[in-house]
This record gives C-alpha cells, structure tokens and sequence, in this order.
C-alpha cells in the first residue's frame, strides 16, 4: 500500500484508512505541513457510512 502520493501543485497527499479499514482519508497537506483538503475513499460499499 503506498503511504503517500505527490500531486501536480507540489501537494502530498497521505491515505490514512479508517473505520476499521472501511474508509480511507485522503488528506492533502502543502510544503508548509498544512492540511488544505482531504477527500474519502470507500474501501467497501458504505464503508464511509457511520
């Protein structure tokens, strides 16, 4: 699995699973260390669901 990703703006983005695995954050963190954005990723159908 890989642990973080780089985007095209210089962003990284790191994959935190949560829910029991359920559902991943993907938080978007700058050069500075600062979270601008984060989306979720279903790992299973309605794993984002709580």
């Amino acid at each position: 699995m890989k642990t973080r990703y780089s985007l095209a703006n210089d962003n990284t983005v790191y994959p935190i699973p949560i829910v029991f695995g359920r559902c991943k954050v993907h938080w978007e963190v700058n050069s500075a260390g600062i979270i601008v954005g984060y989306r979720y990723e279903e790992v299973i159908k309605n794993g984002c669901n709580w």
